[in-house]
């Protein structure tokens, strides 16, 4: 085939390329979940939360620029909501799932109201939530990318001014400032919002952007290096308390964020495809609900060995039980939440069938 220019118009546009990555993302956080070998976790915490922040600075549109409370209100309704909503479910739950042996502590009065509360604000999520924490990551991280793009009247170059003044304040918060909670956790949105702010000016730059299949293809492989040299030599979550190596960390996350749009802009049609936009689409459900998948895995493989009850206990997984059954623990983790997404699924068109029929 000859080397001409991919004229596509669909890549790298908010339709089916960005859910096909989210789909992606959210197919490696269940994964990164499972107690995979070490090597490949390292590789895949380098990218698959930071594509979720730079997927959202994408999709970001600059009419929303002089709109703040109507992007508040969609952060809110798409972040907050969900978040408070799962989390007051299991909060209501919580002392169910203590009887059953998956929590060690059970709530009185005091603690659940602390956890309403905590919840509401965003400052904490219940156990069997902790993937959550990106949902409050997002909400202010967007919060604070919305200030800089209204500041810069969203001009690329001097966003990228700020980023590059972001990532020096989070350097130096992380290095004389680690051991202040509330600093620190200012630092996260802080460096959290580099990448939503990446997002946005990548969206400009493909804009003006045309390429080959030979630069694609240079392009992933340029991206395989980067993600890879930095999941060997600098690992870690995308919240862990990195100083200089901050910079370096940025470039072989994009790297990676870059190869996942790649690759979700070239599936071809057929199941796969599908099967990807479908998980994009229920992000939330699986985030709700792998982690009790997990648990019922565990249980069988308790009651499968004779293995002591307290092995229910671990979180995400029991790590002994996953370096034998990740793959498994992946599988439950994805194919049960995306068995509740497909019974609500049909369930709610049977009833606005009915109701169509009444």
């Amino acid at each position: 085939m000859p080397d001409h220019q991919i004229s596509d118009p669909q890549r790298f546009t908010r339709n089916d390329t960005i859910t096909i990555a989210k789909g992606i993302g959210i197919i490696l956080v269940v994964i990164s979940h499972s107690g995979l070998p070490l090597p490949l976790n390292r590789f895949i915490f380098v990218f698959h939360m930071p594509l979720f922040f730079v997927v959202a600075g994408y999709c970001f549109k600059t009419a929303y620029c002089n709109a703040p409370l109507k992007f508040a209100r969609r952060r809110a309704k798409g972040l907050w909501w969900p978040f408070v909503k799962w989390n007051f479910v299991f909060i209501l739950l919580h002392n169910t799932l203590y009887a059953m042996g998956i929590y060690d502590t059970a709530y009185d009065i005091h603690s659940h109201l602390t956890a309403i509360v905590q919840a509401v604000l965003m400052i904490k999520q219940e156990p069997m939530l902790a993937g959550f924490w990106f949902l409050a990551g997002l909400f202010f991280a967007s919060l604070i990318s919305w200030v800089i793009l209204w500041a810069t009247g969203c001009d690329i170059k001097k966003v990228s001014v700020w980023m590059a003044a972001m990532m020096i304040c989070v350097i130096l918060l992380n290095m004389f400032l680690y051991d202040n909670r509330i600093v620190m956790r200012l630092s996260g949105f802080i460096h959290f919002a580099i990448y939503f702010l990446t997002g946005f000016v990548l969206k400009g730059i493909h804009d003006r952007y045309k390429s080959t299949r030979k630069r694609l293809i240079a392009t992933l492989i340029l991206c395989l290096i980067l993600t890879g040299a930095v999941s060997v030599y600098f690992p870690g979550a995308i919240f862990s308390l990195f100083t200089w190596q901050v910079p370096l960390r940025f470039v072989g996350s994009v790297a990676g964020v870059i190869g996942v749009l790649i690759l979700s802009a070239h599936i071809p049609d057929g199941r796969v495809r599908r099967f990807l936009i479908f998980c994009g689409e229920s992000t939330i459900l699986i985030l709700v609900w792998h982690f009790l998948a997990f648990k019922i895995l565990t249980y069988t493989l308790i009651n499968a060995y004779g293995l002591p009850h307290e092995y229910l206990l671990e979180y995400p997984v029991h790590m002994e039980l996953a370096q034998y059954y990740w793959i498994a623990y992946a599988a439950i983790g994805l194919f049960i939440p995306l068995g509740i997404q497909v019974t609500y699924n049909f369930l709610k068109n049977k009833f606005l069938h009915l109701g169509e029929k009444d």
